[in-house]
């Protein structure tokens, strides 16, 4: 379910053009990451890169 809510803001983000930063390191034990699915990633991704390219 988190997993679904993260994909959900992160799809709202790059629609509406809001940046998103990258992930910091894990800091502890008790923090759980979650792992984005392999298409998410790459969308992702590729949103971080056409952002810095400066295009629009």
């Amino acid at each position: 379910m988190a997993l679904d809510a993260l994909v959900l803001l992160l799809k709202h983000q790059i629609a509406t053009g809001a940046s998103i930063p990258h992930p910091p390191k894990h800091r502890g034990a008790d923090l759980r990451s979650l792992k984005l699915l392999a298409l998410a990633t790459a969308k992702l991704e590729l949103y971080w890169a056409w952002q810095a390219s400066g295009l629009s």
